[in-house]
C-alpha cells in the first residue's frame, strides 16, 4: 500500500474520530512530510523503530512542543495502521521527547494602544479603513477569532438586539454563540455597511467583493497592529476581567467549554451579557 492510500485511510479515522477541519489538514500535513521523509531513505514503516522514529523528530528544527506534537501524530498515524492490522507494532509509542520550551510572553495591548491602532486606520484615509476598523473592533469588543470573523454574515449581526451570532470551532456539531457587540462596533459597522450598501452574504469582504479569507483577515490586523490576530481575544478577557467582570462570563462570551462551571454561568441571560460587557469593556463608547 502507497503514501497516498495510508494517508486516505488515516484521513477516514480522523474524520470519523470528529476532529475539526484544520486539525484534519494539520495532522495529513505533518503525517505526508513524515512518508516523504522514509521514502526518500528506502525504509518502509515496517522496517521502522525508534531509534529511527527519533532521527526524523530530532532533525526538524523548531519548539520542543512542536517536535512532541508531531511525535505523538505520527504514533497516532501508525497506532491506527496497526488496529487495522497493516503493521505489528508502533515504535513511535516508545520515542519520549524531554525538555521544555522557554516560557514566551506576549504582552496584552492596553485600552490606550487599541485605540491608537484605530485612530491610525482611520488617518490612513485607505478604501478598507472602515472594514479594517470593524476587524479590529469586533476582534477586541467581542473576542471573536479569525476564523469567526472569516465566517460572520451580514445577517448574524442584529442590530435591535445589539448582538452578533459567532461561529466558533469545536468538535463534531459547529459550536454557535451570540455574544454582545460594543458601542464601538455598533459606529463602526453602521459606516462600513452603509460604504458597503450589501444586505446579505459576508460582512468582511475583499476589494474584489469575495468573502475575506482566514489569512487575509490575519493580514490585514497584522498589518495595522504589527500583532498576532489573537492576542485580541486575550485582550478583551483580560481588560473585561481587569475592570471587574467575573470568569464565568467572560467564559461565555469567548465560548469555553468548561464542564466544572458550564452549569453556573449557561444561566446568564444574553441581556446580562450585554449589559456585562458595556459596562466593563474598555470600548463601550463609540471612538469612531
Amino acid at each position: 500500500m502507497n503514501g497516498k492510500d495510508l494517508l486516505t485511510r488515516y484521513e477516514e479515522w480522523l474524520q470519523v474520530e470528529d476532529n475539526t477541519h484544520s486539525t484534519i489538514q494539520r495532522k495529513l500535513s505533518q503525517i505526508a512530510c513524515f512518508i516523504r521523509w522514509i521514502e526518500f531513505r528506502g525504509i518502509t514503516l515496517a522496517d521502522l523503530d525508534p531509534s529511527t522514529v527519533n532521527e526524523y523528530l530530532m532533525g526538524k528544527s523548531g519548539l520542543v512542543a512542536v517536535i512532541k506534537q508531531n511525535r505523538q501524530v505520527i504514533s497516532e498515524f501508525i497506532g491506527v495502521l496497526v488496529s487495522q492490522g497493516l503493521l505489528s507494532e508502533n515504535p513511535a509509542s516508545e520515542v519520549i521527547i524531554t525538555g521544555e520550551d522557554p516560557e514566551r510572553e506576549y504582552p496584552i495591548p492596553t485600552p490606550e494602544e487599541i485605540e491608537a491602532i484605530t485612530q491610525k486606520i482611520e488617518r490612513s484615509n485607505s478604501d478598507t479603513a472602515l472594514r479594517d476598523c470593524c476587524l479590529l473592533e469586533l476582534a477586541y469588543g467581542s473576542g471573536a477569532r479569525v476564523g469567526e470573523l472569516h465566517s460572520v454574515n451580514i445577517e448574524h449581526y442584529d442590530p435591535d438586539n445589539k448582538q452578533i451570532l459567532l461561529k466558533g470551532k469545536g468538535r463534531g456539531e459547529p459550536k454557535h454563540r451570540l455574544v454582545p457587540v460594543t458601542k464601538a462596533f455598533i459606529t463602526a459597522i453602521e459606516k462600513y455597511l452603509a460604504q458597503r450598501r450589501a444586505l446579505g452574504g459576508a460582512i468582511f469582504v475583499s476589494q474584489q467583493r469575495r468573502r475575506m479569507t482566514v489569512g487575509s483577515i490575519y493580514s490585514r490586523i497584522k498589518h495595522w497592529s504589527g500583532r498576532n490576530p489573537h492576542i485580541f481575544r486575550h485582550a478583551f478577557a483580560s481588560h473585561l476581567h481587569g475592570n471587574g467582570a467575573d470568569i464565568d462570563t467572560i467564559a461565555k462570551m469567548l465560548g469555553h467549554e468548561r464542564p466544572s462551571t458550564t452549569q453556573i454561568y449557561t444561566h446568564i441571560s444574553d441581556q446580562q451579557l450585554s449589559s456585562f460587557l458595556n459596562t466593563h469593556h474598555p470600548r463601550k463608547k463609540p471612538v469612531l
